[in-house]
């Protein structure tokens, strides 16, 4: 009698098929699907061991201090009282965080694999998954033993201690993007905001996309996040548009300009703009944004008229801007008060194009026509530069820990 059923994938099995199994799409007998989810099972407990490995290197950590550590240790002794306080509050921004956040990670994938295997129900889509979260707990805690740092003479100032940044580790996440002429991106706690045409895109830290809208509205200049009004602010060319995060509802602001826009950044009681063209303007709004609360500030009390700003990125109190002047062919980073726009330093930066603040108020530069980043001290002192493999240009704190970077090809994050 004729049969409709498909034949099992497994070679010299002449049963019929039962079922197709949903993760690898092959067909299967019965006998042979369970022999396939006990081979997927079977991969879960030396997964298993691997993560139980980690928590007790974890442990020993803990009891056992590295090298680095015990000249900190030794520092602190030798420098006596006055550094105590500082000492502690640069062992939890270095160590304590980071160890705990890598205790929490651990602690997630091993409930994530108990769970499967008291369920006896995993798939293979499980066991990448688990795979990959292992690997990026490896990478990091590798990178948690061999964390440098540069220890000067003891001067009681913000330079104090400075973690190498450079050279950055190999990317933790990687995702590719088209050529955008205008790469954009911001963050907030949680998410990624990129335009990724024709859409804009809301991504994870694992660089998967979690929502996303269609966006008509032309070419995007600049993102930034307000935590103050929850919202990320977007500029394209005079029009200024917010995106509500939970559920990329875009809206049109009031704020729109009659000068064409290029930067927008905000700190958590100000929003700023920025005019293109040589000799730009800022405008500074009070928030909630209005257009009866502004100021505005032009050469020569942000720059001089034959000068370019690349880029504005805020800070609580104070405004970085990266300035090309034409006539001297230099970009320098400069950081001024936004309380009276007095200037605080200045330093050569290249050939830099964009700017983000780090974690401990340092800058970092990126220019992309060199393929060079730039390490910058919150006292204006150039720490370091390094080459970079491909032309960054655009960079992100996101969070505490994490540095995302905008490529030709993509965006890396380390």
């Amino acid at each position: 009698m004729a049969t409709s059923s498909r034949p099992c994938s497994i070679e010299a099995c002449k049963s019929p098929s039962r079922t197709v199994c949903i993760c690898c799409d092959k067909c299967y007998c019965m006998e042979h699907l369970a022999q396939h989810f006990g081979r997927i099972n079977n991969k879960i407990p030396p997964l298993s061991d691997k993560i139980n490995g980690l928590a007790k290197r974890l442990n020993k950590f803990a009891s056992i201090e590295p090298s680095y550590l015990v000249a900190l240790e030794k520092w602190r002794v030798e420098a006596h009282k006055t550094v105590e306080d500082y000492y502690e509050s640069k062992r939890r921004d270095f160590i304590d965080d980071r160890r705990g956040k890598l205790e929490k990670e651990v602690e997630r994938v091993r409930h994530t694999m108990d769970r499967l295997m008291r369920k006896h129900d995993a798939v293979q889509q499980d066991v990448d998954l688990l795979t990959q979260d292992i690997r990026l707990i490896e990478q990091k805690f590798s990178e948690f033993q061999s964390l440098r740092f540069t220890i000067h003479p003891l001067v009681i100032d913000g330079d104090l201690i400075i973690r190498d940044i450079f050279p950055l580790p190999p990317p933790c996440r990687t995702m590719k993007l088209s050529f955008d002429e205008f790469p954009a991106m911001a963050s907030n706690d949680k998410y990624l905001l990129v335009h990724q045409p024709p859409n804009l895109s809301l991504l994870d830290r694992h660089l998967a996309i979690i929502k996303q809208a269609p966006w008509t509205q032309g070419e995007i200049w600049d993102i930034c996040w307000s935590q103050a009004l929850s919202r990320f602010m977007l500029v394209a060319n005079k029009d200024i548009f917010t995106v509500e995060p939970s559920t990329m509802a875009i809206a049109k602001s009031p704020l729109s300009s009659e000068n064409e826009l290029s930067r927008v950044t905000c700190s958590d009681s100000a929003l700023f703009l920025l005019t293109q063209g040589m000799g730009p303007t800022i405008f500074e709004y009070k928030i909630p944004p209005s257009s009866k609360n502004i100021k505005e500030r032009r050469p020569p009390e942000a720059c001089a008229e034959s000068e370019y700003v690349f880029d504005i990125r805020a800070n609580q109190k104070t405004l970085a801007m990266v300035i090309f002047n034409p006539e001297t062919d230099k970009t320098r980073l400069d950081l001024r008060s936004t309380i009276n726009f007095q200037r605080l330093w200045s330093v050569d930066v290249g050939e830099g194009f964009r700017c983000c603040l780090l974690h401990g108020e340092q800058w970092m530069v990126v220019d992309a026509l060199n393929r060079r980043l730039y390490h910058v001290s919150n006292g204006g002192k150039l720490l370091k530069a390094d080459k970079y493999a491909h032309q960054p240009w655009n960079i992100i704190q996101w969070g505490k820990f994490i540095i995302g970077i905008r490529t030709n090809e993509g965006i890396n994050l380390y």
